[in-house]
């Protein structure tokens, strides 16, 4: 019993802050203290609440690879419908606007997994579908927000591709406000993110901010891709043409979704010119 006195008395005055402590809290949470309650609850659920924002950015951090792929998914379909994958080729005599249609565009998406912008004249892309998905050479590259380029080479799981910033890429274009037709070339003078069009003539109106687009007329691309906004514009001495400056609308220093454009009635196309040509000729 003495034992327990002499504790009692050394530890006194922690016991007492305990008791005292423990008589703060009961008056705090006492049904007369309702303001201090609410802030202890509010700070409560601020904590917890941090918590779970926490919890759910990491959460989403994680979940970004499939949500990316579903995107491109997403992104493929409506490209197929947006980018002219279809032609009508018919109409029924007997009921009014009822058209018939065959698909004229495949989209195959890819992935860019080397490239090249700094080269002075023979820039490259190297993607990651080959022939094994049925990618050959001239199909048409595009990538989130335009074209890219044109396939040249394959094997069975990779092409490269020329893209606009090279100097063997020649491309027929429109001006898309007057719909007049022109080239797209890339000269000694441009840049990474920059082209030249050529064969537009000076009695067309081409300003600053106006959009040039894929005529369509080879059959690579579909009509109306965006290539490039216009920079500048320049009338040539002795020449009835204009040289256009076009800032590009994909940003070659960071690409990497990109979508293939299989044209299957490009052979189609190509033999019917070439015998009308023929023909012309005999």
């Amino acid at each position: 019993m003495q034992n327990i006195i002499r504790l009692l008395q050394k530890f006194q005055v922690v016991l007492l802050f305990c008791l005292l402590q423990a008589l703060c809290l009961v008056l705090v949470f006492s049904g007369n203290n309702a303001y201090h309650r609410s802030s202890i609850a509010s700070s409560s659920n601020v904590v917890v609440g941090n918590f779970y924002e926490m919890s759910h950015s990491v959460s989403s951090y994680f979940n970004l690879k499939e949500e990316n792929k579903q995107l491109v998914k997403e992104n493929l379909i409506q490209k197929k419908q947006l980018l002219g994958s279809q032609i009508e080729v018919g109409k029924s005599f007997m009921i009014i606007n009822e058209k018939v249609y065959q698909q004229q565009y495949e989209l195959l998406d890819a992935k860019v997994i080397n490239s090249s912008i700094t080269a002075p004249k023979h820039n490259f892309i190297t993607i990651n579908v080959g022939n094994d998905l049925q990618v050959k050479p001239n199909m048409g590259v595009i990538g989130t927000k335009g074209i890219i380029g044109v396939t040249v080479a394959c094997n069975s799981s990779f092409s490269t591709v020329t893209p606009i910033i090279n100097a063997n890429f020649v491309l027929p274009i429109r001006h898309a406000k007057s719909k007049t037709f022109g080239r797209v070339v890339w000269e000694d003078d441009d840049s990474y993110n920059t082209a030249t069009v050529i064969d537009v003539p000076s009695s067309v109106a081409v300003a600053e901010g106006d959009l040039v687009e894929t005529r369509g007329s080879a059959g690579i691309f579909p009509e109306g891709v965006p290539v490039g906004i216009v920079i500048s514009v320049k009338p040539v001495t002795g020449q009835t043409y204009q040289k256009i400056k076009i800032e590009l609308i994909e940003d070659f220093s960071s690409l990497y979704n990109v979508t293939v454009v299989k044209n299957v009635k490009k052979q189609e196309q190509r033999e019917l010119e070439m015998q009308t040509i023929e023909n012309y000729q005999q």
